[in-house]
């Protein structure tokens, strides 16, 4: 134990806590030398300086003590003082050795515990803690025979068996290591933990005894101690993905969410939606993973990192949504939620209110939209382009026209979808002149866009104007897009508005071929064409079954 400073208690007040506080704090940390190691006694000025260096070292780097000089350049020194003032004691040195081993500082913390374990050669935790540095920096030869000694010392000790283990596994030294995984198997209770089962898979797996390997993983994955360390799960998936054990790892990958979503890093909780996703997959639990997505909405303060990830890996699933009854938009709510994370982490950041303005388009939440755009500063142009797109969504056609309006002057702001919407949004407010006038505009600053040939064309068609070339116009852009079943629907209409109802059908019949859905779920558009040509035609009960009103007669 450390001692008591008695009636002097300055050094420690000066740091910032009452010396009560500090004492609390003190006999909380854990002993860093046996038991069996002498205490502090300082007797002369420089042990007790050093001492004192080494409390407020100590202080310094204590879990959770948020103070700025825990830094290197200050800790380093504090404990060196220590160490020169008692060079015979392991505690300044192990406390040393565990910050450089913080640092990652490898070759410097060998340093520190060589002489260390050559005066205390038989003390289990000096040796364990110089087995452990040699083994970081992957010297084996160096490693053997303090691991050797320890296994003469302490030969059921856990952290022994663990070390000596994970040394002849890195070395492939499977018949040695055979050995030592069947001691592992006699600790008791007490000694044994997740690392050891860990090292146990990693053996049958590394010999191809499949069974075997799984049996550990069954066993690792029930073991309670695991779903309270956040490591494992950086370690877990791995292991079971070779084995193929995919609902181990779907219900580790589940528990371990359940219990800690709320509490880990964003790299952690990536993985573990890297491996659930895969579990589900590969088992086809399309209906479980759907739940993991509702749960990941339930979740709050989730990293919009974890979100923005979801989101990418199930898009590039080659599973369809219809498949894993998944809703598209549940897709969006999980970008949208990320990104209203990221808009409240960064509220300078416009991207992230950009990002959000789209999603609550695209979720038909157009209000939404328009109240988050309005609290982006300095509106660009594109913001303002899809502002008006936004406000003809709504039917606000008047206040839509007036920002495209403002921007025919502008040539480097209009590019095709500007000439398309805003010929479009014209047109729906009754207004065909001004239509046409745009998207001849855009015809021809964009001779190649499918899309505004297509929608000249098939407005001149609707309203019988220039038959001829808006004919020529959708054909052009069929030539494009041969399947696109909007620019099919608009051949069709040309043709219907010729007088030729056979071409006509032949291409709205090509047209439901490409769209391939029931006739209920068709766009209201292609239902009314549908339904028109072939009344014309002469096919009224046809007709009638894509009548849009015939439901409800």
């Amino acid at each position: 134990m450390i001692c008591c400073l008695g009636d002097e208690p300055s050094i420690l007040t000066d740091w910032g806590r009452t010396y009560t506080d500090w004492q609390n704090t003190m006999y909380a940390i854990v002993e860093l030398g046996n038991r069996e190691t002498p205490a502090f006694s300082p007797q002369t000025a420089q042990e007790t300086e050093g001492y004192a260096a080494y409390l407020k070292a100590m202080y310094l780097t204590a879990e959770g003590n948020p103070s700025a000089e825990a830094a290197p350049e200050v800790v380093v020194p504090l404990l060196t003082q220590a160490i020169d003032a008692f060079p015979e004691l392991p505690q300044p040195v192990l406390a040393l050795s565990a910050y450089r081993n913080g640092l990652r500082q490898g070759k410097e913390l060998i340093a520190d515990l060589a002489p260390l374990a050559e005066r205390h050669p038989d003390s289990v935790r000096i040796l364990q803690n110089y087995a452990a540095a040699l083994l970081d920096e992957n010297q084996f030869d160096q490693a053997e025979p303090i691991l050797d000694r320890l296994t003469e010392l302490a030969p059921r000790n856990g952290l022994t068996l663990m070390m000596k283990g994970n040394s002849l596994l890195q070395q492939e030294r499977y018949e040695e290591l055979r050995h030592v995984i069947q001691k592992i198997d006699e600790l008791p209770e007490s000694e044994y933990s997740a690392d050891h089962v860990i090292l146990q898979l990693r053996f049958y797996a590394g010999i191809d005894d499949h069974p075997q390997a799984i049996r550990y993983a069954e066993r690792l994955v029930e073991l309670p101690e695991v779903y309270s360390h956040i490591r494992f799960a950086h370690l877990i998936p791995p292991l079971l993905n070779p084995l193929k054990a995919w609902e181990l790892q779907r219900r580790f990958s589940s528990t371990f969410w359940h219990l800690n979503a709320e509490k880990v890093n964003a790299t952690t909780l990536k993985r573990l939606c890297d491996a659930r996703l895969e579990a589900d997959f590969q088992t086809q639990n399309y209906e479980d993973l759907a739940v993991c997505l509702e749960q990941m909405l339930q979740v709050p303060n989730l990293p919009y990192e974890v979100l923005v990830h979801f989101t990418d890996v199930m898009g590039n699933t080659p599973m369809r949504d219809s498949e894993m009854h998944l809703d598209a938009d549940q897709i969006l709510q999980i970008d949208a939620r990320a990104h209203e994370a990221r808009m409240l982490r960064r509220p300078q950041d416009p991207e992230p209110r950009r990002a959000l303005v789209l999603l609550y388009f695209l979720l038909n939440a157009p209000q939404k939209a328009l109240t988050i755009q309005n609290t982006i500063p300095g509106l660009q142009a594109n913001d303002q382009l899809f502002k008006a797109r936004i406000l003809a969504s709504m039917k606000r056609y008047d206040e839509a026209l007036a920002i495209y309006q403002q921007f025919e002057s502008h040539r480097q702001a209009r590019n095709s979808a500007y000439y398309l919407q805003y010929g479009c949004t014209a047109e729906e407010n009754g207004e065909t002149e001004r239509a046409l006038r745009v998207l001849r505009q855009g015809v021809k600053y964009f001779p190649n866009d499918a899309s505004l040939a297509n929608s000249l064309g098939y407005i001149l068609a609707d309203h019988h104007q220039d038959m001829d070339e808006a004919k020529q116009l959708i054909e052009r852009a069929i030539q494009a897009e041969p399947d696109n079943p909007a620019y099919l629907d608009s051949l069709a209409w040309v043709h219907y508005r010729q007088g030729n109802l056979g071409l006509a059908i032949e291409y709205m019949a090509k047209c439901l071929q490409v769209i391939d859905i029931p006739a209920h779920d068709l766009d209201q558009e292609i239902r009314e064409h549908l339904q028109t040509i072939l009344q014309d035609a002469g096919y009224s009960l046809l007709a009638e079954f894509f009548d849009l009103h015939a439901e409800t007669k």
